[in-house]
C-alpha cells in the first residue's frame, strides 16, 4: 500500500480493486519489471514516479497507473492504495498472496505476502473523504481459465453448471464489499467503477474472451438468436450491476463511473493485452475519476458516462458528460461505442452509423466497416 504524505493533505482518497486501478505492471511493460526484479532494481514510488513525469526529458520517464494519474492531477489529496493485480471479489473481502498472479518462477513480480486489503486500509477506510472500487473482472477471468481447460460438451456442462452461480458470487461479494465499507465509513462517497469491455482489436491467446461470449450465449441461451458475443457481453454487464444497484441506489452518497460506457474497446490506445487500461487508458480513467471527485453538479444515486469529446485536451466539462439513475442505468452497447458513436450535447442520445458492424464470432470475425485493421479476438 502506498500513501501520498497524508499528514500535510485534507482530503483523503482510498483505491481499492484490482489491476483496473493497480495497472502499474501493465504501463511500465512486463518484461521490463521482470528485468529490474533479476537485477535487484528497487521501483520508485508513485511520488516520484509522478514527479519524473513531469522532467522535460518526461519522454523517457514513467507512464503513469491510474492512481499515479489521480495524484498527479489531484496533488492536494491523500491518496491510500489498497488495490493489488488479480484480486476478485472474495480476494478483497477476505484477503490473499499478493503474488497470487505474478508469483511463479520468472515471473514473480511482487512479494509473497498475505493481503487483506479492507482489513489492512480499514484506518484509512475510516477518515476517507472518498473511497474508490473497481473489483469483479478477475472473478470472470478466472472463471474463463478454468472453462477453456475443457473441451466439447464437458466445457458447455461447465458454463451452464457454474456461471450463473459465479454471477451470484459476484453479487453476493460486491454487496458485502460494500456494506463492509460503509460500517467503516458513514460519511465518505463511495464511487463505484464498472467494468468497461476487453478490446476488441486485441487477442489474449490465454482467454479469448469473446469467443467464449459466444459459447456462454449458446450454453445459456443469451445474446439473441444467434448469441452473438457482443450482444452476450452487453447483457452480462447489464444484469450483474442492474442487480448490485438495486440494493445500493438509495444510498445518496455514491455515485458509478460508467467505465463500460466510456470506454471504446475498439480503441487499440486504451489497452494493454486486451484486458489491462493501458497509460492512455488509464489516463481517461483518472480524469473520469477527477471529475466525479470535483465537478460541482455530481450527485449520489448517478452514474455518470463521458463522451469521447471529454477526454479532449481542455475539453472535461459538463456538456461531455451524462448522468442516469442507477435505478435506470443501462450500459452503452459496445457498437455504440465505435469512433462513430457519440454523446450528443451531454443527453445520453446516441448518434450511431446506421450500418451496425459485422457481428464478431468464431466465424465472422471480418469487420471492414470498423476498420482497415483485421480484428483478433
Amino acid at each position: 500500500m502506498q500513501s501520498q504524505s497524508p499528514d500535510k493533505k485534507h482530503v483523503h482518497v482510498t483505491f481499492l480493486g484490482d489491476s483496473t486501478i493497480d495497472n502499474k505492471v501493465w504501463v511500465d511493460g512486463i518484461f521490463k519489471n521482470i528485468f529490474f526484479t533479476w537485477l535487484g532494481i528497487k521501483h520508485d514510488e508513485p511520488a516520484v514516479r509522478v514527479k519524473k513525469s513531469h522532467h522535460w526529458f518526461g519522454w523517457f520517464g514513467p507512464t503513469l497507473s491510474v492512481v499515479e494519474n489521480v495524484m498527479d492531477m489531484l496533488p492536494n489529496e491523500a491518496i491510500h492504495d489498497y488495490t493489488n493485480d488479480g484480486f476478485t471479489t472474495k480476494d478483497l473481502l477476505y484477503g490473499n498472496f499478493k503474488d497470487k498472479v505474478f508469483g511463479n518462477g520468472w515471473l514473480s513480480l511482487f512479494p509473497h505476502q498475505w493481503f487483506d486489503p479492507i482489513k489492512k486500509g480499514s484506518e484509512d477506510i475510516k477518515k476517507s473523504d472518498y473511497i474508490i472500487l473497481s473489483i469483479g473482472g478477475n472473478d470472470f477471468r478466472e472463471f474463463l481459465l478454468s472453462a477453456n481447460r475443457l473441451t466439447g460438451e464437458a466445457r458447455k456442462a461447465y458454463i451452464q453448471g457454474h456461471f450463473p452461480a459465479l454471477l451470484k458470487c459476484i453479487h453476493d461479494r460486491y454487496l458485502l464489499i460494500y456494506k463492509q465499507l460503509r460500517e467503516l465509513n458513514h460519511h465518505a462517497r463511495i464511487i463505484l467503477m464498472t467494468q468497461y469491455y476487453p478490446a476488441v482489436l486485441q487477442s489474449n491467446p490465454l482467454l479469448k474472451i469473446y469467443p467464449f461470449m459466444h459459447e456462454i450465449g449458446q450454453a445459456l441461451n443469451m445474446g439473441g438468436d444467434e448469441h452473438e458475443a457482443m450482444n452476450v457481453i452487453h447483457e452480462i454487464m447489464q444484469q450483474t450491476y442492474a442487480a448490485i444497484f438495486k440494493h445500493i441506489a438509495d444510498d445518496h452518497n455514491l455515485v458509478v463511473v460508467d467505465i463500460t460506457s466510456s470506454l471504446n474497446p475498439y480503441d487499440n490506445h486504451n489497452y494493454i493485452s486486451q484486458i489491462e487500461p493501458s497509460g492512455i487508458g488509464g489516463k481517461k480513467i483518472a480524469q473520469m475519476l477527477k471529475y466525479v471527485m470535483t465537478g460541482n453538479q455530481i450527485a449520489g444515486g448517478f452514474a455518470y458516462r463521458f463522451a469521447p469529446a471529454f477526454f479532449e485536451a481542455n475539453n472535461q466539462s459538463s456538456q461531455s458528460v451524462a448522468s442516469t439513475a442507477l435505478s435506470q442505468w443501462v450500459p452503452m452497447h459496445p457498437y455504440d461505442l465505435y469512433e462513430n458513436g457519440k454523446l450528443a450535447n451531454g443527453a445520453g442520445i446516441k448518434l450511431f452509423a446506421q450500418n451496425k458492424p459485422t457481428l464478431l464470432t468464431e466465424k465472422s470475425v471480418s469487420v471492414k466497416e470498423i476498420t482497415n485493421q483485421q480484428p483478433r479476438i
